[in-house]
């Protein structure tokens, strides 16, 4: 897993310094990059506090798991940058932040598609490459470390797009209820990914298995983001009411 001339990280300290050039550099070009990574950068600090705090039953491996895992996003993301190919369900996130029209939310879901989807079960599967089902209370913990930043990522959110605040106050906590069963549910599908991918065990296996996972992963991806004419259309009203700038927009969720 390399790159001419990308030295990967080792590290979860080194992952958020990478993760922190690449939101600068989305500041400089005004690069909607920005929004997924600022994004990511808040959970991945989230990650490394209950590592520190000794969460995790295993708090080394979650540190191995989180770098491995951030560095199949920092390599498709050199890779892209530097005219390479990338990973098609990545390649889509990243086509997606040159067009005006998807709402941040979709810049976001794209990214988590890609990452959560693809990339989670086949970095668990790496950094346990035996007995999985050592590493599933561990797994199952990074989504409760996930859980604990949907109240602050939705005023974020609400921040950029006004009809967020009076939507929470009507539904009452019913939408908190539903982004915890999306992200239950994404973490179930990843999981099932980490045993499927753990139970290859050729090369040509796991590179026709990560073909084909990708394949369709980017095909839910472009869903997001182009999810037809008259939803397009629809949605589109919704864009005009997002507030700021692009760097407004990455400064918010870089917190």
């Amino acid at each position: 897993m390399s790159s001419a001339g990308f030295v990967l990280p080792t590290k979860i300290d080194q992952v958020i310094e990478e993760l922190d050039i690449i939101i600068q550099d989305a500041l400089q070009n005004k690069s909607r990059m920005g929004y997924f990574t600022a994004l990511y950068k808040r959970v991945t600090v989230a990650v490394k506090v209950k590592i520190e705090e000794g969460y995790f039953d295993d708090n080394p491996r979650m540190e191995k798991l989180d770098v491995i895992f951030a560095n199949r996003y920092l390599l498709a993301h050199h890779q892209y940058q530097s005219g390479e190919k990338c990973s098609p369900s990545w390649t889509v996130a990243f086509d997606s932040t040159s067009w005006w029209s998807p709402l941040v939310i979709q810049h976001l879901m794209v990214g988590m598609n890609a990452h959560i989807s693809l990339d989670l079960g086949i970095a668990a599967s790496e950094v346990q490459p035996t007995n999985i089902d050592a590493l599933q209370d561990d797994f199952n913990k990074i989504n409760e470390v996930l859980g604990s930043l949907i109240d602050e990522v939705q005023n974020e959110l609400s921040a950029i797009f006004w009809p967020l605040k009076p939507i929470d106050w009507v539904l009452g906590g019913v939408d908190e209820k539903i982004a915890k069963f999306a992200m239950d549910f994404a973490r179930d599908e990843a999981w099932k990914v980490a045993i499927d991918y753990s139970h290859l065990h050729t090369d040509e296996g796991r590179t026709t298995y990560i073909a084909t996972r990708d394949k369709d992963v980017s095909k839910f991806g472009i869903k997001i983001v182009r999810p037809g004419v008259f939803i397009s259309l629809f949605i589109r009203t919704f864009r005009a009411m997002e507030f700021g700038g692009v760097r407004y927009k990455i400064n918010r969720l870089d917190r």
